[in-house]
Formats: C-alpha cells, sequence, structure tokens
C-alpha cells in the first residue's frame, strides 16, 4: 500500500515538473525561434532547455538530499530502529525522483526542437 502512495507521488512529481518545464518552454517560445531562425542546430536547442531542466533538477534533487539526512539525523538518538541507512533510502529515493524529471523533460525539449520559427515570430 505504501508502495502505490510512493508511486503516486512520483507520478504527481513528473507531471509538476513537466508542467513547469513545458511553461517555461511556451514563454521563452519567441527567444528560442530567434535562436532557431539564426541557424544553431536543433541539439543546440536541446542542449539549452536541457540545461535549464538540469538546474531545475539538480538545486531541487540537492536541497532535497540534504534536508533528508539532516532531518533524520534527531531522530537516530530517540528512536533505535532509525538508522543512518534511512536517509541513504531518501537519497536513493532523490536519486529516482532526478531520473522521473530527466525524462518529464523530453517532452518540453522535443517540442522545443520541432518549433517552426516562422509561425512564431508572425504570431508575436
Amino acid at each position: 500500500m505504501f508502495a502505490a502512495f510512493g508511486i503516486f507521488g512520483l507520478t504527481l512529481c513528473a507531471v509538476g515538473l513537466y508542467g513547469v518545464v513545458a511553461y517555461t518552454v511556451n514563454r521563452r517560445r519567441r527567444e528560442l525561434a530567434t535562436r532557431i531562425a539564426l541557424g544553431p542546430q536543433s541539439r543546440d536547442i536541446a542542449r539549452a532547455v536541457l540545461h535549464d531542466c538540469a538546474v531545475t533538477m539538480l538545486a531541487g534533487v540537492g536541497i532535497g538530499a540534504f534536508l533528508a539526512i539532516v532531518a533524520t539525523q534527531p531522530f537516530a538518538n530517540s528512536l533505535p530502529h532509525v538508522r543512518y541507512e534511512v536517509a541513504l533510502a531518501l537519497v536513493a529515493a532523490e536519486a529516482l525522483l532526478f531520473l522521473s524529471a530527466a525524462l518529464a523533460c523530453l517532452g518540453p525539449i522535443r517540442q522545443a526542437v520541432r518549433a517552426n520559427p516562422v509561425e512564431i515570430l508572425r504570431a508575436g
């Protein structure tokens, strides 16, 4: 039963991150269209979007892992069955969230690469 909640939470995080990244890519559509019109290859555009995703993911995972380790230390003294391995399990969960976040970024990256600069610049 707890695994179902974990999968639900992971799915909710991935959908939320997809929404944030898709919104960011949508807001930067004119900038990306201008870059595409100036001639860089599609992998350069994908790299720029992936860089933004990676900064967000690394910040979230780093802060989450640090807080997980810090939050389990007071419980280690008061509860004998809570050990340092619990923090390591939380860090492993953070790594799983990082992987799901990376997969969630693939859709907006594909959207940015396939953007038609003529239509975007005409609409604005």
